[in-house]
């Protein structure tokens, strides 16, 4: 295949794992798979960097490595600083740049300065980014014994182990750097006794969410915004219910709790109130949590602005256009039927529910009450930030 019609990636990612099982099944040391291991990801990141791979980052140590004897762990350190010493020229003949990220509180005050010095003489090459991950919690599934003719039954098999580890934790402390997610590219928010996590995948960072020429109030009415409503639902009627710890432990007072259960009725009966082609209803029941951290999200954004300078009526209308922008796509009506048993209603209902709880979106624009996205003052969802 011709090189030049290949979509080249910018970024990959490769967990080093198998190098034990390489070394026993042909009769030798573990250290020498590493050694193998080694040899291999030479050639990758010579061959990433000749074809215009940007980055690649290699997860290397994981919880279960610093569990290995401790003559193969130093091995394994003493065959990275051999490869930093061996292969520093070349690698700056190569264009590398070399980062090393994650913990490093187990290695070594000698091979840290060489991981430093290695850094600095390598710090202004920009062919290609070679990372060095060395993370705690990357998990290892090499004692599971996966079939190779039965994806469901792995599938399954994971799942099982996850859910396991999952309940174990149960009224243990929260691991706040303990990730469950195998997400790729979705950003979402958990809130109960299993989980509490807040996941962004780096995948979002792109147009139309994020460019680096995008102005400074659009990057916030789009990633910002993404990135607040995950953070809302902490205060959304699910999350609500757990504390910083992860139990089922009310944050608001009783008083509180009243006038709170108040506005999720309110938004309820304005979800409730939606219909597709005037027949289907939505069901704010179940899409409460999501249309709670939207509001939420946008009223952080928008006061945040505001005390940013953003306070002129065309500001106002700006960061408003921009923020509808975000959830703009063409959907059919199928997919609204589908939305609408969906714990996410259609981006334009959320867009419009969002809006008409908006005093500003009001005097902008002049709604009057006539007009389809009219909300009584007094029926509209107050919620915090004010």
């Amino acid at each position: 295949m011709d090189r030049d019609k290949l979509a080249i990636p910018k970024h990959i990612a490769i967990i080093m794992d198998g190098n034990g099982r390489w070394a026993k099944e042909r009769g030798k040391i573990r250290l020498e798979g590493h050694r193998a291991g080694a040899a291999s990801l030479e050639k990758i990141l010579r061959y990433a960097g000749e074809i215009g791979v940007k980055y690649l980052t290699v997860y290397a140590f994981s919880t279960e490595n610093w569990k290995r004897p401790q003559k193969e762990v130093n091995g394994l350190m003493d065959l990275f600083g051999k490869y930093l010493d061996k292969e520093k020229k070349n690698l700056k003949k190569q264009g590398v740049k070399l980062v090393v990220t994650g913990e490093k509180e187990n290695i070594s005050p000698k091979l840290l300065k060489k991981i430093e010095d290695t850094q600095k003489f390598l710090e202004d090459c920009e062919k290609i980014t070679f990372n060095i991950s060395n993370q705690k919690y990357v998990k290892s599934y090499s004692k599971i014994n996966f079939d190779e003719n039965n994806y469901l039954k792995n599938i399954m098999t994971l799942r099982r182990i996850n859910l396991d580890e999952r309940f174990s934790n149960i009224g243990k402390t929260l691991k706040k750097d303990n990730w469950f997610s195998s997400s790729g590219f979705r950003t979402y928010a958990s809130n109960s006794f299993l989980t509490s996590e807040q996941y962004y995948s780096a995948a979002y960072l792109q147009y139309p969410l994020y460019n680096l020429k995008m102005s400074f109030y659009e990057k916030v009415c789009a990633i910002g915004f993404i990135i607040a409503h995950e953070f809302a639902h902490n205060f959304d009627p699910n999350g609500i219910l757990y504390d910083e710890n992860n139990n089922k432990n009310l944050i608001l007072s009783k008083d509180e709790y009243r006038e709170y259960k108040k506005l999720i009725k309110s938004l309820k009966k304005q979800i409730d109130n939606y219909r597709i082609k005037d027949k289907t209803p939505f069901r704010g029941k179940i899409q409460i949590c999501e249309v709670m951290s939207d509001l939420i999200a946008f009223k952080v954004i928008l006061k945040a602005l505001k005390e940013g300078g953003y306070t002129s009526k065309e500001d106002i209308e700006n960061i408003i256009d921009r923020f509808a922008k975000t959830f703009a796509c063409t959907q059919s009506v199928d997919s609204l039927l589908k939305n609408s048993n969906s714990c996410h209603p259609p981006q334009e209902v959320r867009v419009n529910l969002v809006l008409s709880n908006i005093d500003d979106f009001y005097d902008i624009f002049d709604v009057q009450p006539q007009d389809k996205m009219y909300v009584a003052s007094e029926d509209r969802c107050r919620i915090w930030p004010n």
